[in-house]
């Protein structure tokens, strides 16, 4: 019912959208209707998702001409009326206004004639951003595109745990499901182990059935017992990996994070981890209650087996490593060892009157900036900035340079635009492509509004390699904002970079 209730909301075009706002809405608003008697059952079920949705709700303002200034919830979840407790009719604007009326070139404009109510949020209001073209969004900020769906409906409703730290290689597509939820109920403690039974007064001993030494429990039988580790050291030993191995089950996703780096034995030692746990476990119950018992190494034959026909399933493209060869052979890996490639990446001039715009984000240390310059057709650098933004994305940045660039570029009077970027997921935002997030509608609307001041522009990717200057201005460290710099401002690395391009403009990529 919130799906439903958010169709209605963001104005949604279906035939039933239309219907309900036709048919329920023609002389209220929905975030304020009333539930009464004469209600269907399913419009009422409609309108208790408000319930909830409403709090986690927010508005994109551009020129507010779409928003209700009494009733809709745009004042950070909140309407007018919510913080007035009524429509105030001697300051003037009717119940049908719209946010516009507060708005004046972009900006913020508090009437003359205002109740001191409004005074009293005034300064929240102020902090909403606001300004550009185009219909105002009402957006679910919990989803990635701001759009409410299914999933996103499910996650507002439930209760969220915590993810915890062994999920990521316990619950990896390339294991076997019972090996997993044996390892899944050993990291629980929720395996019936003598100590557990002990507690339950199931039973007397609590001895091992592996090492005949110590108490049998998670941590010992798993990791600690002598059995164990001689199991652990082979198969480590098998895939070069020279650390001590752990003996505490809460240690072990650290371990895993510290030490497993290399993307083809992270993937083995996740299937190794699982597939031991389940044939340990398997040969203590056959020693309890089969009375039966299978020699250490005969036990490592059948995980090594095993690990092979779950690995033989898949085939592991990398990079040439010595360590290889030997993991290849102990678990049958078929490992198809990539080639460098080596390609050539060039920097064009631009031709005729065109201009060009390069552009670069930067993300380092929670640390947000980004860079652009424009150069014209003999590659001389004209103008260029570099910022700092604390923004969460990489590609948020990427498109934040573009943004300004542009502006400088208009600033300058370019006629023809050539924008070049090294991030291909802004490139496909510019060009209306791909799922766009909600966090870069704004850039994108200022940017396709600028650049009609230009008779013609294109937008072109190019590698990091041929985007040297650009990037040197987004990690530039500047004790201001944004920084604007000229010719004679160029500090020697960036003119040499800049130069660089002019005259040979050719470089080189391996991967």
């Amino acid at each position: 019912m919130g799906v439903l209730f958010w169709e209605v909301a963001r104005q949604g075009t279906s035939m039933w959208a239309q219907w309900i706002r036709d048919r329920y809405l023609r002389k209220a608003n929905l975030w304020k209707v009333a539930i009464h008697s004469g209600c269907s059952s399913s419009w009422i079920s409609i309108l208790k998702a408000r319930e909830w949705i409403l709090p986690k709700v927010k508005y994109l303002i551009f020129e507010g001409k779409t928003i209700n200034l009494w009733y809709d919830p745009w004042i950070n979840g909140k309407s007018l009326v919510d913080i007035f407790g009524r429509v105030t009719y001697d300051w003037g604007p009717p119940k049908d206004c719209k946010v516009a009326a507060l708005i004046s070139n972009g900006k913020w404009n508090k009437p003359n004639r205002s109740p001191a109510e409004l005074d009293m949020v005034w300064l929240e209001i102020q902090e909403i951003e606001v300004g550009g073209k185009g219909d105002d969004i009402l957006i679910w900020p919990a989803s990635k595109i701001g759009s409410l769906g299914l999933s996103e409906a499910w996650n507002a409703v439930r209760t969220n745990e915590e993810v915890l730290p062994w999920a990521k290689w316990l619950w990896h597509s390339i294991q076997t499901p019972k090996h997993c939820l044996c390892s899944w109920q050993a990291y629980l403690n929720k395996l019936p182990t003598l100590v557990r039974l002990q507690r339950r007064g199931l039973t007397t001993s609590t001895i091992c059935s592996l090492c005949a030494t110590e108490a049998e429990d998670a941590d010992h039988l798993f990791l600690g017992c002598s059995f164990s580790r001689f199991i652990w050291c082979v198969l480590m030993r098998d895939l070069s990996i020279r650390s001590t191995f752990p003996h505490l089950l809460s240690h072990l996703p650290q371990w895993l994070n510290t030490h497993l780096s290399d993307p083809l034995k992270k993937e083995l030692a996740y299937i190794i981890l699982t597939t031991t746990f389940w044939h340990l476990w398997l040969e203590r119950n056959n020693r309890i209650f089969r009375r039966t018992k299978q020699h250490k190494l005969r036990i490592l034959h059948r995980i090594r087996d095993s690990i092979k026909m779950r690995a033989m399933s898949k085939v592991f493209r990398v990079l040439p490593n010595p360590d290889y060869s030997r993991i290849s052979s102990a678990f049958g890996v078929q490992i198809l060892e990539k080639a460098l490639v080596h390609t050539t990446i060039k920097w064009l001039l631009p031709q005729g009157d065109w201009f060009k715009l390069n552009t670069d984000g930067s993300l380092a240390d929670d640390r947000g900036g980004y860079g652009a310059l424009v150069r014209n057709n003999k590659g001389d650098f004209i103008i260029g900035l570099a910022g700092r933004l604390d923004l969460p994305s990489i590609n948020l940045l990427e498109l934040k340079a573009i943004e300004r660039g542009v502006l400088i570029g208009i600033a300058k009077g370019v006629d023809k635009l050539w924008i070049e970027s090294d991030s291909t997921t802004a490139l496909a935002w510019l060009h209306g492509k791909g799922k766009i997030p909600w966090t870069a509608l704004r850039s994108l609307r200022h940017i396709h509004l600028n650049l009609l001041h230009f008779s013609v522009w294109k937008a072109t990717h190019i590698n990091r390699e041929g985007n040297s200057p650009a990037d040197m201005l987004a990690s530039h460290q500047s004790s201001r904002d944004e920084t604007i710099f000229h010719p004679h401002q160029l500090w020697p690395d960036m003119v040499e970079a800049i130069e660089q391009d002019r005259s040979v403009g050719e470089y080189t990529r391996t991967r």
